[in-house]
């Protein structure tokens, strides 16, 4: 019995993440850049403590779901000046302290 194709019978091995677009090239999808916005990420992942964390300090900030804060919104955090909230001591982006 005759095999279709020229390669017919031998399997390719294809990226995972590879598609073949209406015209019949293969493609693979483009990196995305990281997603900035923490509210969105930690909708993403709701069980994650750290990205709860992240998504509050980063509204308190003014960020949205929708938008960024100001930039050096990531600074603000890092010089958070707000002591009595809960999350202070926690907050991302803290520089290291040596010991």
């Amino acid at each position: 019995m005759a095999e279709d194709g020229p390669q017919a019978g031998v399997m390719e091995t294809r990226h995972p993440q590879e598609r073949i677009d209406d015209s019949g090239a293969e493609t693979r999808p483009s990196r995305r850049s990281p997603d900035h916005n923490l509210v969105r990420r930690a909708s993403r992942n709701p069980v994650s403590r750290k990205a709860a964390i992240e998504a509050m300090c980063f509204q308190c900030m003014g960020g949205t779901a929708e938008s960024l804060p100001d930039p050096g919104w990531k600074n603000d955090i890092r010089h958070c000046t707000a002591r009595d909230c809960a999350l202070w001591p926690h907050r991302p982006y803290q520089e290291s302290v040596s010991r």
